[in-house]
């Protein structure tokens, strides 16, 4: 293995990379807190608990922590904002080397100054190998262990030999163990001992860590690449759907347009028998013209092509009058009671007038085509905590538990509406649940098998003029 390999890999993940960078970053930022640990401490230890300290080269050592911590701080920075690809990677993974080298140096000077192997602080030492573990790799948290024990030693003898002067803390030692070789060799192999474990110990955790962020990475992009083609083939889906759903409208109303010639009588006399399948007919035919309608509209909405989405300022409750006097003639035919109710005299809602006319047709329709004979057919306005709710109430078959649960999702038929054999396409639920969401709003329905159901829809009220929140019924 290159010794570059060693200190500059960039075999990571997409992920890896950015989480090293995001690491990097914030083992930089930590080191303004140690720089200001050193200051806080010395003077602590020196006016406070009286310790008599070497302070003057404590103080030049922090200084030049913070120095140097700067020029990496800005260097680094600078890195980033003209790097691209890998090569942010490998700024990173420099700065993160330069500074673990310059900590251990400076941590040494700092642990000398302040009693050598007899310092309380010699064990700060850890920190820099476990970092080196995490942020970058294993082989270099070994080899910064190696480079902590080496120079905790090299200081030892040098001390113990009498080239670098010894400061011994009287305030916390009373004999000087720097005398004591089986002081020094206990704390040495203490020391090693608790370094080469701790990388051990946290370079399994980290290779454990890698190994499962490798496997996540791996099944994010395979999972990536499966809805990739997942979507081409819905696309490929909707595309042939649409296709094949508008190539069918030209001749379906070419046949609609004979059949409907047919029955007026135009293409000459025709028995009641005759006049009775060719209606049959035209009725399965006008069910299949729907569910194309159906089909295209939602294969809109799935694919997101929709046209631009038309938004404009309306009286929703004008439209519900409207809607309800069209169909007063089609509830009059089944001796059904047709009511409109408000609460409220206007309420001004923001959407397209013609999507929310279809919605408000379709909850009307069923419930005319789902009720019973002389039922009755309630819509009712309302404002609840600034929106608008609609409701259309009918005392039809209702609904079980289970079909009220799978309501407004597509193809969608209830189980007592297929005993029936009542038309209907199972879409158009699905339909009103995409248009009313579209524009802020829900729906939801409650029923009682047998009793009935109410459906509901509400949408955000709009208050951009004055009295756009609507006014109350007089």
């Amino acid at each position: 293995m290159r010794i570059r390999d060693i200190f500059f890999t960039e075999d990571r993940s997409e992920f890896a990379k950015k989480s090293l960078l995001y690491n990097v970053n914030w083992f930089i930022s930590l080191r303004w807190v140690a720089a200001l640990t050193i200051f806080l401490m010395t003077f602590a230890a020196t006016n406070i608990f009286g310790v008599r300290l070497n302070y003057i080269p404590i103080y030049i050592v922090g200084f030049v922590v913070i120095l140097y911590n700067m020029l990496l701080f800005i260097w680094f920075k600078l890195s980033q904002l003209n790097c691209k690809g890998d090569s942010c990677v490998r700024y990173a993974m420099i700065s993160a080397h330069l500074q673990i080298i310059l900590d251990i140096t400076a941590l040494t000077f700092l642990i000398h100054l302040s009693g050598g192997i007899e310092s309380p602080f010699l064990f700060v030492f850890i920190f820099h190998p476990i970092f080196a573990s995490i942020i970058i790799s294993d082989v270099s948290a070994y080899l910064y262990s190696v480079f902590s024990i080496a120079a905790v030693i090299i200081m030892t003898l040098l001390e113990r030999g009498g080239v670098l002067s010894h400061y011994h803390i009287s305030e916390i030692f009373v004999s000087e163990n720097i005398s004591s070789s089986l002081y020094i060799v206990s704390s040495i192999t203490s020391f090693v001992l608790i370094q080469v474990v701790s990388v051990i110990i946290t370079s399994l955790i980290m290779r454990d860590f890698r190994k499962k962020q490798a496997d996540l990475e791996r099944i994010r992009a395979e999972l990536e690449e499966k809805n990739k083609k997942l979507k081409q083939k819905d696309e490929m889906r909707l595309l042939f759907l649409a296709s094949a759903t508008h190539d069918l409208k030209s001749p379906l109303n070419t046949i609609t347009s004979y059949i409907q010639s047919m029955v007026d009588g135009y293409m000459g006399n025709i028995t009641d028998e005759q006049r009775r399948v060719l209606q049959r007919i035209l009725n399965r035919i006008n069910g299949l013209r729907q569910l194309i309608s159906d089909i295209l509209i939602l294969g809109e909405f799935e694919s997101g092509e929709e046209k631009e989405v038309k938004s404009e300022r309306f009286d929703i409750i004008q439209l519900l009058r409207e809607s309800v006097e069209e169909f007063r003639p089609l509830a009059s035919e089944r001796g059904i009671s047709l009511r409109f109710e408000s609460y409220v005299e206007r309420a001004y809602v923001k959407a397209d007038p013609l999507k929310i006319d279809e919605v408000i047709h379709n909850y009307i329709s069923n419930a005319i085509k789902y009720n019973r004979d002389n039922g009755s057919v309630m819509v009712r306005a309302e404002l609840k905590g600034g929106f608008v709710e609609v409701s259309v109430a009918d005392t039809g078959i209702g609904l079980k538990e289970e079909d009220l649960k799978r309501l407004f999702t597509d193809f969608f038929r209830a189980s007592e509406v297929k005993k029936n054999k009542i038309e209907g396409t199972g879409l158009g639920l699905a339909i009103v649940k995409r248009i009313i969401e579209r524009y802020g709003g829900y729906v939801w329905a409650e029923s009682r098998y047998n009793e009935g159901s109410t459906f509901y829809f509400k949408l955000p009220v709009d208050s951009s003029e004055e009295g756009g929140a609507g006014a109350p019924a007089g």
